[in-house]
């Protein structure tokens, strides 16, 4: 059985992202607990931006992203690939900057039910 092999020496670091390929972006954002880590992904071309995934809401969580938004803009769409805290906690801060927000039905019916 052969070792995982990694294309990149390390993981981008809180505020920082990597472009992985031309208007492909990872931002890997820092967690609060054991799982201490989140992949979000930036695409970006000449007609849209589109993030997928948030990171938790936590003032260095936004802090974090908002550093990625000065340099890479603010998308036009956020893609949540489902609602646990870690994948669409900003989600509401995107929505307050006119982000278009997209889901799973299913998954936003659940978001949508616990928030109720």
């Amino acid at each position: 059985m052969s070792q995982l092999e990694f294309p990149y020496a390390s993981a981008p670091n809180p505020g920082e992202h990597i472009e992985i390929k031309e208007g492909i972006f990872w931002i890997r954002q820092s967690l609060p607990f054991v799982l201490d880590h989140v992949n979000c992904w930036y695409f970006a071309n000449n007609e849209h931006n589109i993030l997928v995934d948030t990171g938790v809401s936590t003032r260095q969580s936004q802090q974090a992203m908002q550093q990625h938004l000065d340099h890479l803009g603010l998308p036009e769409q956020l893609l949540v690939t489902h609602f646990h805290p870690d994948h669409a906690g900003l989600a509401g801060w995107f929505a307050t900057q006119n982000v278009d927000l997209f889901s799973h039905e299913t998954e936003w019916g659940v978001m949508r039910t616990l928030w109720d």
